[in-house]
């Protein structure tokens, strides 16, 4: 395992996707939905199909993860900064070459959607690193490779490392959920595979390879 992460264990994806869904609780006032976000019981078959379900409703992007094993750990800061990367997603990046994904490296003030600037520095004025671990970043990445991209929490961690650029910290343990893959991931930086699937219909049918 990488050496800037440190207390690994192994948790279910069902574990993942509640401490997803917490971190975003604002997005289902539903008093039902509510109540298993906020407590949820991994135990609950009812509850994890529930979870799934909301997961995949709400965030469209999750259909481009490819299985991983998924591992509860802390992650070392800033021994990590050189590791950690952004999404290879059009709102963070105009050209999101490999390079230009690495954190350590962002400027802020190139980002093309605005708000994700004005929010890192809502967090850094907050004092983000009272409160970043009241809930877990959530990143993947490959075995075989030392990076790992950031899936929820990108504001989080790009604040943390605004506060550390102003000598507010030194060392410090981020709660992390890690999923790690061999498949390949756009997210990742891997080009998008799209296979033909047989159909008995005219039109042809496709489906997206993320193995």
């Amino acid at each position: 395992m990488r050496k800037y992460i440190e207390n690994i264990h192994q948790v279910s994806i069902n574990k993942m996707i509640a401490e997803y869904l917490k971190n975003s609780v604002d997005e289902f006032p539903d008093p039902f939905y509510l109540n298993i976000i906020i407590n949820p019981n991994l135990e609950s078959i009812i509850e994890n199909e529930t979870r799934w379900n909301l997961f995949n409703e709400f965030w469209l992007f999750n259909r481009f993860i490819p299985h991983c094993d998924w591992f509860e750990c802390d992650l070392l800061f800033p021994e990590c900064t050189n590791y950690i990367e952004v999404i290879s997603e059009e709102s963070w990046f105009e050209n999101p070459r490999e390079e230009n994904r690495l954190s350590i490296n962002i400027d802020l003030n190139s980002l093309p959607d605005k708000t994700h600037k004005a929010k890192i520095d809502e967090f850094v004025k907050s004092e983000v690193e009272q409160f970043i671990n009241e809930k877990y970043l959530i990143l993947i990445g490959k075995y075989n490779q030392n990076t790992l991209s950031l899936i929820d929490g990108n504001h989080r961690f790009l604040a943390l490392c605004e506060a550390y650029k102003q000598k507010r910290i030194e060392n410090f343990k981020i709660k992390i959920i890690v999923g790690l893959t061999f498949g390949n991931c756009r997210w990742l930086g891997d080009y998008e595979k799209w296979e033909e699937r047989p159909t008995k219909e005219t039109e042809k049918r496709y489906i997206l390879n993320t193995w």
